[in-house]
């Protein structure tokens, strides 16, 4: 029981019993889920060109929040963006901004949040298949849409072979 449905806690009567409590829900769970697929999914809502990307398109989707449990957010994917820059930014350098081009050849800024391993994974010049959710970036008097990046690898990639994912 929680704050919401998400939420479960409990206690132990007796601490000394964690170990065996541990031990014993690990073999439930292990039998319990022996013939389930646990390989992670991530659904997408449309497979999209970056100019389908448009401040139209984001007053759209504002008009479906709030965003949370049972409405979440929209999430797009676009194949074969190609890298033009990938920087570390953020005050800690944890966080990752790519530079990409599409069709278009107009570029534009992908974030991946505590996503910095990603710059020694890639190069410019790689094409890369990224799922993203559109919101907004506010800072310094500047407001641009932002990408930000749920599951990135290079594209063409089989599944196994995905590189990063926040999910």
């Amino acid at each position: 029981f929680g704050g919401h449905p998400q939420a479960c806690g409990f206690s132990l009567k007796n601490p000394a019993l964690l170990e065996d409590f541990k031990k014993t829900l690990l073999a439930k769970a292990t039998s319990g889920l022996a013939k389930t697929d646990l390989t992670p999914v991530i659904n997408i809502d449309a497979e999209v060109q970056l100019e389908d990307i448009t401040w139209e398109l984001y007053d759209v989707l504002s008009k479906f929040e709030p965003i949370g449990v049972g409405n979440p957010m929209p999430r797009y994917m676009a194949r074969k963006l190609k890298i033009h820059n990938i920087e570390n930014v953020g005050n800690d350098g944890k966080h990752v901004r790519i530079h990409v081009t599409h069709s278009s050849g107009v570029i534009r800024k992908i974030i991946g949040f505590y996503c910095s391993e990603i710059c020694e994974l890639f190069k410019t010049g790689d094409e890369i298949d990224a799922i993203f959710e559109v919101g907004v970036n506010e800072w310094n008097g500047t407001r641009e849409l932002q990408l930000k990046i749920v599951d990135i690898k290079i594209a063409g990639a089989q599944n196994d072979e995905i590189i990063k994912s926040n999910v």
